[in-house]
C-alpha cells in the first residue's frame, strides 16, 4: 500500500512523563500537526531497551535502517536495543496520535527475559487488538495517577512473549570491524571519544571507517555516541542530577551544549523534560 505525501509538512508534538511509583517506566505520548517550519527534522534515534508504541488515530510510519513499518491502530510496535528509527513526518497522511512506552527490564521475570535475549535487535509488530487496547487504557490510567505497575508489567510480558513470533526485521551489523567499534563505545561512552581513534581501533581510515559505519548502522559515529549519551541524560535527569553535573559526566563542553543538543535530539530541552516527567 503506497503512501500518499501530505501536503504540508508534518511536525511531533511530544509530552514525556513517567509513573510515580517506583521502578518508573517512561512513557511518552506524542500527535502530529502541520507545519509551516520546513527546518523541522525527525532524526534517527534509538533507546537502550525495548520501547512499545500502539496508535490510537491515524497512521504512523516508522523508518528503520533496512525498511519502513507503517503503524496503523490495533498494532503494537516493538523496537529492541539501539536499534535507530525515526517517524517519517513527510509521508504523514493526517494527524496522528500515538504512545509510547520505554520498559523497565528490571520489573520483567528472568524467565522472560532469557527467552527474549536473542530479541534485542528486533522489530516486531503485534496484530492483537484485545493487547492494544489493554496497553492505551492501562497508560491512560496511569498517566492520571489511579493504577500501579503490576497490571501494565503483566501486558508488557504478554506482548514480549510474542515478538519472537511477529518479527519484521532484524536490526544486524554484518562487518566485524563496526561490531568491534559499537562494543567499544558502548563500554566507552561516557569517556571522550575521537572518531580517528575509533578508526585506529579498527584499523581502518578515518574515511573508510565512517562511511562503513553509517552503511551498517544507519547513523553516523558521531549521532551514534551523542544518542547514547542523551539516553544516559533522560536516566540522570530523572534521578534527580543536576543539569550542570550531567553535562559535565557526559562529556559536553558546557551546559549550553549540553541543552542544545538534548533538545535537538529529544524535541524538548532538558529543563522542560525534567518537568513533564514529574507530572
Amino acid at each position: 500500500m503506497s503512501i500518499k505525501r501530505s501536503s504540508q509538512l508534518k511536525k511531533i508534538v511530544k509530552r514525556y512523563w513517567r509513573s510515580r511509583f517506583r521502578n518508573d517506566m517512561r512513557f511518552l505520548t506524542a500527535s502530529s500537526e502541520d507545519s509551516s517550519d520546513l527546518k523541522y527534522d525527525q532524526r534517527m534515534h534509538f533507546h537502550n531497551t525495548f520501547t512499545v508504541s500502539a496508535l490510537e488515530d491515524g497512521s504512523l510510519p516508522v523508518s528503520f535502517h533496512n525498511g519502513t513499518v507503517l503503524l496503523r491502530p490495533g498494532e503494537i510496535l516493538v523496537i529492541g536495543h539501539n536499534i535507530p528509527h525515526r517517524v517519517e513526518l513527510v509521508h504523514l497522511d493526517g494527524a496522528c496520535y500515538y504512545r509510547t512506552a520505554t520498559i523497565n527490564e528490571e520489573l520483567l521475570s528472568r524467565t522472560l527475559l532469557l527467552k527474549i535475549k536473542d530479541m534485542e535487535n528486533t522489530v516486531s509488530r503485534i496484530s492483537d487488538s484485545k493487547i492494544w487496547e489493554n496497553f492505551i487504557t492501562e497508560q491512560k490510567k496511569i498517566e492520571v495517577g489511579s493504577e500501579e505497575l503490576g497490571t501494565l508489567s503483566s501486558i508488557y510480558e504478554m506482548m514480549l512473549a510474542e515478538i519472537s513470533n511477529n518479527v519484521l526485521m532484524r536490526f544486524e551489523v554484518s562487518s566485524p570491524y563496526i561490531r568491534s567499534v559499537l562494543k567499544y563505545v558502548e563500554e566507552n561512552y561516557l569517556q571522550p571519544l575521537n572518531l580517528e581513534d575509533l578508526a585506529n581501533h579498527v584499523n581502518l581510515s578515518l574515511f573508510h571507517f565512517t562511511r562503513l559505519f553509517k552503511k551498517e548502522v544507519g547513523m553516523s559515529p558521531h549521532a551514534y555516541i551523542t544518542q547514547l549519551r542523551v539516553n544516559r541524560a533522560q536516566d540522570l535527569i530523572q534521578y534527580g542530577e543536576s543539569l550542570l553535573g550531567i553535562a559535565y559526566e557526559l562529556g559536553f563542553a558546557d551546559q549550553s551544549h549540553f541543552s542544545r543538543t538534548f533538545l535537538k535530539l529529544t524535541g524538548v530541552s532538558p529543563v522542560r523534560f525534567n518537568i513533564m516527567s514529574k507530572n
